[in-house]
């Protein structure tokens, strides 16, 4: 098993570390398990995988969205026979596990409610295109961004 550290130990209400795109992972490629020090929010926008999170299974299709949890056990799968496009980013917050309980994501839950997908995910696509920008305002606007995240 891994254990990946995707943050550092700065503590705030919400904390963006990492924004990433999946781009084009093949039909078999599994990763995992491993086990993650941040929460991930994973959007599926092509193909799709299985994501085994302890002894629990839960496909991520295309227009999906899902939290993995720290300290999870996690593997991934990509299935089907299309390759999987999408966004995923990792953050750690001090607020993170209050917001998610109040909307009713868990582990064992892991969607956020399918109305919220599409803006989630527009949301993701705006802070991957951030990535790079490094100016006077760009961690106010990565900030501000993961904020939008849960605020959905």
């Amino acid at each position: 098993m891994r254990y990946e550290t995707l943050g550092n130990m700065k503590q705030a209400d919400l904390n963006l570390y990492v924004v990433e795109k999946d781009d084009g992972i093949p039909p078999g490629v599994k990763y995992g398990p491993v086990v993650r020090d941040a929460y991930l929010i994973e959007c599926c926008t092509g193909g799709s995988a299985v994501y085994t999170v302890g002894d629990k299974a839960f496909t991520l299709k295309s227009g999906d969205c899902m939290v993995l949890f720290p300290g999870d056990v996690v593997t991934h799968e990509t299935t089907g026979s299309e390759r999987r496009y999408g966004y995923w980013c990792a953050v750690k917050g001090m607020k993170i596990a209050s917001l998610l309980e109040s909307a009713g994501i868990s582990s064992e839950s892991p969607f956020p409610d399918k109305a919220a997908a599409p803006r989630i995910l527009e949301i993701m696509k705006g802070l991957y295109a951030m990535k790079t920008e490094n100016d006077a305002g760009a961690e106010l606007r990565r900030s501000a961004g993961v904020h939008a995240i849960f605020g959905e």
